[in-house]
């Protein structure tokens, strides 16, 4: 809620849901004390930029069949089987000694 005392009469407008602070009252508002809101965050998790859509649909593509076999091989892996993990697998290939797909050039 907003008050507008600048006219003749105050009125009062209606502000969505968010609390606007200004500089002054974060200034003047001791640093120990928390923002009572917390912001509001984005939904969409970015992992793909690209202005061409099929671009980023294709490269969704590809992040997707990456994550499906590589929890299908960390499961087996898990599981205590040998297995190869997709290329792209670094660290459990660094550190764990587990084997890798070569990388395939498209």
């Amino acid at each position: 809620m907003v008050v507008d005392t600048s006219g003749s009469q105050a009125s009062v407008t209606d502000v969505d849901d968010t609390t606007h602070c200004t500089r002054g009252i974060a200034l003047r508002s001791p640093f120990t004390v928390a923002p009572a809101v917390t912001p509001v965050r984005a939904s969409l998790s970015p992992r793909v930029a690209a202005r061409n859509l099929w671009l980023r649909i294709e490269a969704l593509r590809r992040n997707r069949a990456f994550l499906d076999a590589y929890r299908a091989a960390r499961a087996l892996w898990l599981a205590g089987l040998d297995v190869v993990f997709p290329d792209g697998t670094y660290w459990l290939h660094r550190f764990a000694g587990v084997p890798v797909a070569p990388l395939v050039r498209s």
